[in-house]
């Protein structure tokens, strides 16, 4: 498992990102990066208290950027001392981050410059655009952006966790709920929902607001687990493999979005 943070507004608490990336580390010390309009993608191997004390001089400049997009790295495929293999990753279109494990098939003809699984999906998304997560086979949860659109992000999930919330008017989002929680404090008007799952959802920043909106709904072919075990597993472990993708179905189907604050927005399309 991997940790993803960040958030979007107008000025961001670098004392706060400092603070999620380190709860966030508990998810994968393997590497730690992240990226933001000025100063790009910044990433090495290590823990992220690591990282962040290397590149300690930055963290006074990040309240002058609009978004920022944090990760912490389990690998589970690819060296972290390869920094190609480390998060965010580069495209030729877009910045992405990863948290699950995936099986697919590698694009004969695209340029890939490690040797992760969640490169595969980068180059999906880069040769199919979002059509391309129907091909997702394993779990994820995705955000990315395209550079040459400011003030955006999109999310999305696939039986993978990934949280959004907001306090202040600003938005933020994590891996865990409990990470959100602890930056906010207990202040009033602070709320945290689990994304739901397979909407594609874009947040922008336009002028004071951040706008949440939904797109389109992408589910992927195949599931990429088995839902039904071979009958020598035994019938004990059978029923319990039943249980546990009847709690999924009912999580999945229970999950909204939520507006950011009273002077924000979300609509479908």
């Amino acid at each position: 498992m991997c940790g993803i943070f960040g958030t979007v507004g107008n000025e961001i608490n670098a004392e706060k990102m400092v603070f999620l990336g380190l709860l966030s580390q508990k998810r994968g010390i393997d590497a730690a990066g992240f990226w933001t309009p000025e100063f790009g993608v910044l990433k090495q191997p290590g823990s992220f208290y690591k990282f962040a004390k290397k590149i300690e001089p930055f963290w006074r400049y990040i309240r002058y950027e609009k978004i920022f997009i944090g990760h912490t790295r389990c690998a589970s495929h690819g060296s972290p001392k390869n920094n190609n293999n480390n998060h965010p990753l580069i495209g030729k279109k877009y910045v992405l981050v990863h948290n699950g494990i995936v099986r697919m098939k590698r694009i004969k003809g695209y340029r890939y410059k490690g040797e992760t699984d969640s490169e595969i999906i980068l180059s999906y998304l880069e040769t199919k655009g979002r059509q391309g997560l129907k091909e997702v086979l394993g779990s994820a949860s995705l955000v990315w952006t395209k550079p040459k659109v400011p003030n955006t992000i999109y999310m999305w999930r696939h039986r993978s966790p990934l949280v959004i919330g907001a306090s202040g008017g600003v938005f933020y989002f994590a891996s865990e709920a409990k990470f959100l929680w602890r930056i906010f404090k207990g202040k009033k008007k602070s709320w945290v929902k689990t994304l739901r799952e397979h909407k594609v959802v874009r947040v922008t920043l336009k002028g004071k607001k951040v706008i949440l909106q939904g797109l389109e709904t992408i589910k992927p072919k195949t599931w990429g687990y088995i839902r039904r075990l071979p009958e020598w597993y035994g019938k004990e472990f059978q029923e319990y493999n039943e249980d546990f993708w009847r709690y999924w179905n009912e999580e999945s189907e229970g999950q909204q979005t939520f507006s950011l604050n009273s002077s924000s927005r979300i609509r479908e399309e």
